[in-house]
């Protein structure tokens, strides 16, 4: 009887091990396919956003430079007295952080947030060159410095100055705050009356 009870009991001991071995892994895999399809589902919500606002960018910067008097023609003639009301009446609209237009070589005209800033170069932009050299809308996320932040906007290289947490002492040359801001950005052509470029609206929100 002591060696049948023993077997028994040894069996269901064997068995239930088994049971909870099983059932700790099916739930595992039940836990890893739910958060796997929960986070597919929520990286798929923020790509359908992040495409939705990169098109409303680049669909207000297309029909902003369609405008043939307070913009081509501004442009043209460098009369950005008439320019900057059309560019600081689209930015306080579409809530832009960065608005400028730059001529048919990237050299910036005018800034809608900065326009004391002009002449320097935005070739070195990925978006812009693009629109350069292809002549063709363009779009994307880029990494902007501090610097060119503060060059398109006084106030915006201040928003990126989000403090590094570091474990120990900190080296003497270690930055207090980030250096980039990561900014979706789109630019479009501005062409002129027989279809050639004059220069290139830009715009991004950081």
């Amino acid at each position: 009887r002591v060696k049948l009870v023993a077997s028994f009991c040894l069996v269901v001991f064997l068995m239930g091990i088994a049971a909870s071995v099983i059932s700790f892994h099916l739930i595992g895999v039940w836990t890893l396919r739910q958060t796997r399809g929960m986070i597919e589902g929520n990286v798929a919500s923020a790509r359908e956003v992040y495409t939705d606002r990169i098109a409303e960018l680049e669909t207000i910067l297309a029909f902003t430079a369609l405008r043939p008097r307070t913009v081509k023609d501004a442009l043209l003639s460098r009369d950005t007295k008439i320019l900057l009301p059309a560019l600081r009446e689209v930015r306080n609209v579409s809530g832009m952080d960065m608005l400028t237009v730059t001529d048919a070589s990237g050299e910036v005209v005018l800034r809608a947030h900065h326009p004391g800033f002009s002449g320097d170069s935005l070739r070195e932009d990925e978006i812009v060159n693009r629109v350069l050299a292809t002549g063709g809308p363009a779009n994307g996320t880029v990494l902007i410095s501090r610097s060119k932040l503060a060059a398109e906007s006084p106030g915006l290289a201040g928003r990126i100055a989000t403090p590094v947490i570091s474990r120990g002492e900190p080296s003497p040359g270690a930055s207090s705050g980030a250096d980039t801001g990561m900014m979706i950005e789109a630019a479009v052509p501005i062409t002129g009356g027989n279809g050639g470029l004059i220069g290139v609206l830009v715009g991004g929100k950081l």
